[in-house]
């Protein structure tokens, strides 16, 4: 092929991709920038800033203390074993970053403060290997709502998850099935994580 016909090519390729470049930059600003230039039919000129204002700011409800639908807290608990009634080992959580206006600890267990939708993760790690498989629930008002396994080999339940809603007064609480055991008290093996999300 030529040298100038090769230039020529070059030349027009060059072009196209400052054009579509140049088109991608536009739509993309378009498209992020399209909610704030008020969609809202009703929206005449003179009060289109307080209709704007009114879209954009999520209602105010004073129980949840500044916290929106999407919006949430993270909370992180390390655990601690000790022997509970009823021949079991029960856990005892300790938080990281305490909010008392979410959750509480009451008695050894987690108390909630607030109704809403909770992401729970859950790992427990004996010490040292059982000399059986146990069996580990957690609970909400004695409803158990998640269930795992401890395997003699491997001294650990895995993570354990589960999105439940939850009410305002109810207790968290978990327990495995044999009295006595020893609870790895490292939050690395031993962690339950709780994701919170308001509920309108």
């Amino acid at each position: 092929m030529p040298q100038q016909t090769q230039h020529v090519l070059l030349y027009i390729l060059l072009m196209w991709t400052t054009f579509v470049s140049i088109t991608q930059i536009v739509l993309l600003s378009l498209f992020f920038t399209a909610g704030q230039r008020g969609l809202c039919p009703e929206c005449g000129t003179a009060g289109k800033s307080d209709k704007l204002h009114q879209m954009t700011t999520p209602p105010q409800n004073p129980s949840y203390d500044g916290l929106f639908l999407g919006k949430g807290m993270m909370l992180t608990f390390k655990g601690r074993g000790y022997n509970g009634p009823l021949n079991q080992t029960e856990i005892e959580w300790i938080a990281a970053n305490p909010s008392e206006k979410l959750i509480t600890g009451h008695k050894g267990h987690l108390k909630i403060m607030l109704d809403g939708y909770f992401f729970l993760t859950l790992q427990v790690t004996l010490c040292e290997k059982s000399q059986k498989s146990e069996t580990l629930e957690l609970t909400f008002n004695e409803d158990v709502k998640l269930t795992g396994w401890i395997h003699q080999n491997t001294k650990s339940t895995g993570v354990l998850s589960r999105a439940i809603e939850l009410s305002a007064g109810g207790t968290l609480k978990v327990t495995i099935t044999s009295p006595g055991l020893c609870i790895n008290s490292n939050e690395s093996v031993t962690h339950m994580d709780i994701i919170f999300i308001t509920k309108l």
